[in-house]
């Protein structure tokens, strides 16, 4: 996951960006916040205020409680599957519909 740091935050932490794989238990934006206290004395001093940290996911700002882009197998595999659901419904929809029309 790329991190990227602005302002305030970027000046206590001294760089402007990283790239850090997070625990399996990190769902939110304020969990993330939570753990990147805890990397050390200037870590804890720019997010010992998380409220007035303003956080981004792919430049949309979010609150501390949004959830960030999960892919993984499973979800990728359940977007296919009802992507092909919606389309065996959809053609069997427009049998329908031609079968309709074509009656007398």
């Amino acid at each position: 996951m790329k991190l990227r740091y602005f302002a305030w935050v970027r000046e206590r932490i001294g760089k402007p960006e990283e790239e850090i794989e997070p625990p399996a238990g990190i769902a939110t934006v304020a969990d993330l916040m939570t753990l990147l206290s805890r990397r050390g004395e200037e870590y804890a001093h720019a997010f010992e205020n998380p409220k007035v940290i303003r956080a981004a996911i792919d430049r949309t700002h979010v609150r501390g409680d949004a959830v960030g882009p999960v892919v993984t197998p499973i979800g990728l595999a359940l977007l296919w599957l009802s992507a092909l659901l919606t389309l065996y419904t959809g053609w069997d929809y427009f049998r329908a519909g031609v079968r309709h029309l074509t009656e007398d």
